[in-house]
């Protein structure tokens, strides 16, 4: 497939919903089902937030303790690697129960170098493609708290057994593009990689001069300065992880 030249229609049917440019420049995904994420309900008396999902089919992705409200991700675009020079990712969080730890989907390949939850530095571990976030007071259940992980890396592309292409972050001849439907948006944001979990997003990417970055949603701003270009996205309702597109090129 030739990624080369940055399409419309790439971004199109990567997110299979439309994109108008104009006055006011937007690229609309499909609309959630509902205003509300269907995060199927884990009661549980422990208080570490369950390793997995409630989806035994995207296991391990997920985590059934908690229901991510809000993204707010800046990430900066290194071309000579095709990936991530830095980014930063700020979370809303609910507490489906209480917690004292809990999870986030985290691919191999992003180096995440500081966690804070609710503005104090927690302690973090990696176990397998997921991280592990501890070391903070106890979250009670309902409680709404902000997470923030600093991260960089070279996203790999994701391959399964079941014969498809790669998905996840891949690179293009000019930048790199995201198709991470199933469980891929963790390849290159730490999230809630599952589809019931649904989110709004603010997203800004920068990139060098002479490249533009653009992502599901609604352009806010864009800013040509003299070494980079920064855009700015939003997603007005709520939307599955997967459908949370970047392109950039």
């Amino acid at each position: 497939m030739a990624f080369r030249g940055f399409s419309v229609a790439l971004l199109g049917s990567l997110v299979a919903g439309s994109m108008v440019l104009g006055g006011g420049v937007t690229l609309a995904t499909n609309p959630p089902t509902s205003g509300d994420s269907p995060v199927p309900s884990r009661a549980t008396a422990a208080t570490s937030g369950d390793r997995d999902g409630a989806d035994p089919y995207l296991a391990p992705s997920g985590n059934g303790g908690i229901d991510v409200q809000h993204y707010n991700l800046r990430l900066r675009y290194a071309p000579q690697s095709h990936g991530i020079a830095k980014a930063r990712v700020r979370l809303n969080i609910t507490a489906l129960h209480g917690l004292d730890s809990f999870s986030l989907d985290a691919r191999e390949g992003l180096r995440i170098s500081q966690v804070r939850v609710s503005g104090r530095v927690a302690k973090y571990r990696r176990n397998g493609r997921n991280v592990v976030i501890s070391g903070f007071p106890e979250i009670a259940s309902g409680d709404t708290f902000k997470v923030v992980l600093r991260y960089s890396g070279t996203p790999k592309a994701i391959t399964d057994g079941s014969g498809r292409e790669e998905y996840g972050w891949l690179r293009t001849p000019g930048g790199a593009v995201t198709f991470t439907e199933p469980t891929g948006t963790s390849a290159w944001v730490p999230s809630n990689d599952v589809f019931y979990d649904k989110a709004t997003w603010r997203t800004t990417l920068v990139t060098p001069r002479g490249l533009l970055g653009v992502s599901t949603g609604e352009l806010l701003k864009l800013k040509k300065r003299k070494k980079r270009t920064v855009s700015s996205w939003r997603t007005r309702e709520p939307i599955q992880p997967y459908t949370q597109t970047v392109a950039i090129d």
